[in-house]
């Protein structure tokens, strides 16, 4: 079991990407207003709220799994197999 590993399946994706109709999102859809000269404006693409999304869904991910290894460390469930240790062992000498 490797703590630093984030498992992430193609339902949890997808379900980080799916919008929900929202006024922030409603605005970013619609077609951009006419800005008066020299006023500066910034407009995010569609990838880049899906990096976000992304990001938000990985970093919860994180935050689950640690979670629960820490529930399991604490009940004293937590269990890593000899194989683990020595292929972390392998890593770190090799580094």
């Amino acid at each position: 079991m490797n703590v630093d590993r984030v498992n992430i399946s193609g339902k949890a994706i997808d379900s980080a990407l799916r919008t929900t109709p929202s006024e922030t999102n409603a605005q970013a859809v619609a077609s951009p207003q006419p800005r008066p000269y020299g006023d500066d404006a910034l407009e995010i693409s569609d990838t880049g709220r899906n990096v976000a999304r992304l990001s938000q869904a990985i970093e919860q991910s994180h935050a689950q799994r640690l979670a629960q290894v820490q529930a399991a460390v604490a009940s004293g469930t937590y269990r890593v197999s000899g194989k683990d240790i020595a292929m972390s062992m392998i890593d770190l000498n090799s580094e």
